[in-house]
């Protein structure tokens, strides 16, 4: 005899809930893969062949360390101009005569890949009473952004605020006597444009005048209260330099204009100089 159902019986079924369908989000571009298969489009339409392997990687490392944090669908539609500079043998006309607040900009993302990685870099400062910068082009950014832009930015707004007008800002000009472009060696030496040279090498730079009060060594007899004092003064210096750091990222990201950018940096400095914590 068969078995009846459930019919009657007082628990009626639960109604079945229907199967959710996953929904399918966009897939990530590989950006190894996507750079690759852009580079090897613009070989066979540039040169009516492919690329070598050992030149594919090269290009693939030389833009991640320019453009890896540019969106890839940025860096695929500008592939021509990325790479317009690749084979050039003389040094691109843009980048003989740069404004100092624009030469991180130009010479280490906006070169059109016409440097590689090994090339000797120089960076003369002498002119604004800094150092001469030496190093490979795959390391020359990194010290451009932590040794050189923090001093040369204060010191340009220092030579504004004593009221020396600077018209053209002052630049990093090529110097061709000194490089060897064959050799892969290129110079640039900034040029100020505030007051004379002879002027300006004897001026005392309050950014110089802070490093050397830091680099005292406390002598016998010396109070306790001094000892805090100068640790309380490099705490406030790093603070300080803190501050100016997360302006520097604001204006590079266009988050502030640069009249902001300027009352910003004001703002910071007046603190610093009141002696108050940023």
């Amino acid at each position: 005899m068969a078995r009846k159902g459930k019919k009657g019986s007082g628990t009626p079924r639960k109604p079945k809930k229907p199967l959710k369908r996953k929904k399918k989000g966009k897939r990530k571009v590989n950006r190894y893969i996507a750079i690759r298969s852009a580079v090897s489009k613009y070989c066979r339409e540039q040169y009516s062949k492919p690329c070598p392997e050992k030149e594919m990687n090269r290009i693939y490392w030389e833009l991640k360390n320019r453009y890896g944090d540019v969106p890839i669908g940025r860096v695929l539609t500008e592939m021509d101009v990325i790479l317009g500079n690749k084979d050039r043998d003389e040094l691109p006309a843009e980048l003989i005569w740069m404004q100092w607040y624009n030469l991180s900009h130009l010479l280490f993302r906006a070169d059109g890949l016409y440097f590689r990685a090994d090339d000797d870099i120089v960076l003369d400062l002498t002119a604004m009473g800094m150092d001469r910068f030496e190093g490979k082009y795959g390391e020359m950014g990194l010290i451009y952004r932590d040794k050189i832009y923090p001093t040369l930015r204060m010191r340009t707004y220092e030579a504004e605020n004593n009221g020396w007008a600077a018209s053209p800002q002052p630049a990093f000009g090529f110097n061709i006597d000194k490089s060897d472009v064959k050799g892969r060696k290129f110079v640039w030496e900034i040029e100020q444009t505030y007051i004379p040279q002879e002027e300006l090498d004897n001026y005392q730079w309050r950014d110089s005048m802070a490093t050397a009060a830091t680099r005292k060594i406390p002598q016998k007899g010396v109070s306790s209260d001094a000892v805090r004092l100068a640790e309380l003064r490099k705490e406030i210096n790093a603070q300080r330099e803190d501050a100016l750091t997360r302006i520097d990222r604001m204006i590079d990201m266009g988050v502030i204009t640069k009249a902001e950018y300027k009352k910003y940096y004001d703002d910071i400095m007046e603190k610093y100089n009141r002696g108050g914590v940023v």
